[in-house]
């Protein structure tokens, strides 16, 4: 998994927000948690998430995780990592 997370997504008069689970999807992984994730909108091509508490995923780097993602008005259309 890279260090910063991204989409491109159409949240226009909505958001997309994720947050990170262990790899059952059972547990949520703070800080990567939904209420600390920033919103999203707009009509976006490269948009980082972010989350509130950290300035990347380099803590979970070499973990197996799920990702949940939760739309609000909004489509997804895909979703990446970078370094």
């Amino acid at each position: 998994m890279g260090k910063r997370l991204f989409v491109n997504a159409d949240a226009r008069g909505g958001e997309v927000r994720v947050e990170i689970l262990d790899a059952r999807g059972r547990n949520r992984l703070e800080p990567h948690s939904l209420e600390d994730s920033i919103p999203v909108t707009g009509d976006q091509l490269h948009a980082e998430l972010r989350w509130k508490g950290t300035q990347d995923l380099s803590s979970l780097s070499g973990e197996p995780v799920r990702l949940r993602f939760v739309l609000k008005n909004a489509s997804l259309y895909a979703f990446w990592t970078e370094e």
